[in-house]
């Protein structure tokens, strides 16, 4: 039995209910409270408590991030909905040293007493606004299809926002400062030239901080960029923040009138064209679904193909050439 489970522990004859939040009895503490009565009951620095709290969350989300990094990019076509709330169960030994128990992927938000309440309510209400969650207008509830009443015709938001594709600039940028070796270099550089994608992280991070209310951003921060050197490997987006943060954190105004300055001009919505996706199962498939004017618009892909290649992949091609064949042997 996890020390943490409360479905479990609430059916022990010797289980204290707690219904008043802000109080130090029975089995069920708000941590606010637990860190009162720390404080004062026990003369206990809650701030390092709480740093080293903060050092095992951020570790535990290290020791996942490669995992969740590929399936992200793997399956997510749009950054709207990449958000998870996970519930991490600490151990605190005599030594107040935090320890790992388990991280929940879907802890559980039901209310069954006023402490409940009191907790998760304004957790739902904060994790919906640091997503940026947005309601559909009433307009859009009116576009609802009659075959799928469950599907809206329109999005509350403009979807360029949250795009995951790169134009070829900003690719290019993301190579050079990934393969940057120095700390140094990245930081002096890296912001001296946004590109729209920069931008549009940049202003949705901004925007999540505005809406942490009770919360605390633990990552990225000025202090975090010693936890970079646990990654798997640099990340372009972990080292604009680093820069971000380091530059801005003391004093958010200039570089937050920076980003509305370039949203002004609509800069933030330069975003290139969804790729056209071509899937390959079969060499037979390839030219099935392909119309000629589809073919050229993707003739960057067959540019390196030999024509013997061409002969094996595409069949339409091997009857056209001969018949071309057939009509100049006529002629001669």
């Amino acid at each position: 039995m996890h020390l943490t489970n409360y479905s479990i522990n609430r059916l022990s004859k010797n289980y204290t209910p707690n219904e008043d939040f802000a109080s130090c009895e029975g089995h069920k503490w708000t941590l606010r409270t637990l860190f009162h009565y720390l404080k004062t009951e026990r003369s206990v620095d809650t701030d390092v408590l709480w740093d080293s709290l903060k050092d095992l969350v951020i570790k535990t989300i290290i020791s996942g991030e490669a995992s969740i990094s590929s399936l992200t990019k793997a399956n997510i076509t749009s950054r709207y909905n990449c958000y998870e709330l996970f519930g991490i169960d600490v151990l605190l030994d005599e030594d107040l040293k935090p320890w790992l128990l388990e991280v929940n992927i879907s802890p559980s938000l039901h209310s069954a007493s006023p402490l409940d309440i009191h907790v998760k309510g304004p957790l739902v209400s904060t994790v919906l606004n640091i997503a940026q969650f947005q309601v559909p207008s009433k307009t859009n509830l009116d576009m609802l299809s009659k075959e799928k009443p469950n599907k809206l015709a329109g999005l509350p938001y403009d979807s360029r926002l949250y795009t995951v594709y790169l134009s070829k600039e900003e690719r290019d940028k993301h190579i050079i400062y990934t393969n940057m070796d120095d700390r140094d270099l990245y930081l002096r550089d890296i912001l001296s030239t946004l590109t729209p994608d920069d931008v549009r992280h940049l202003i949705q991070a901004e925007d999540e901080l505005t809406q942490t209310g009770d919360m605390e951003r633990v990552f990225p921060t000025n202090e975090t960029h010693k936890y970079l050197g646990f990654l798997a490997g640099p990340r372009y987006y972990n080292r604009l923040f680093d820069a971000w943060e380091e530059r801005y954190a003391a004093n958010r105004e200039p570089g937050i009138e920076l980003l509305r300055k370039l949203c002004a001009i609509g800069y933030h919505l330069e975003a290139p064209a969804v790729p056209l996706q071509v899937t390959v199962t079969r060499r037979v498939q390839l030219w099935r679904p392909l119309q000629l004017w589809q073919l050229l618009q993707l003739r960057h892909l067959l540019q390196p193909l030999q024509l013997w290649q061409l002969w094996q992949l595409w069949p339409p091609l091997q009857l056209l050439l001969a018949l071309l064949s057939l009509c100049l042997a006529r002629l001669w």
